[in-house]
């Protein structure tokens, strides 16, 4: 998997739950964002690449 660096890969997913959190998108109680959202919830920050290695 290729990301942006740990600072801009942290503030682009923090935004993008913040913009779910915002639409109602949101379980009650404490959850990892993969629990909340999905393993996939990292392919929807930019820059994000995924190579499955057969």
């Amino acid at each position: 998997m290729q990301t942006p660096d740990g600072y801009t890969l942290t503030a682009h997913t923090i935004l993008l739950i913040a913009q779910k959190i915002l639409k109602g998108n949101l379980k009650p109680g404490y959850q990892t964002p993969a629990s909340a959202y999905g393993e996939d919830l990292i392919m929807e920050v930019p820059g994000v690449k995924r190579e499955i290695i057969k």
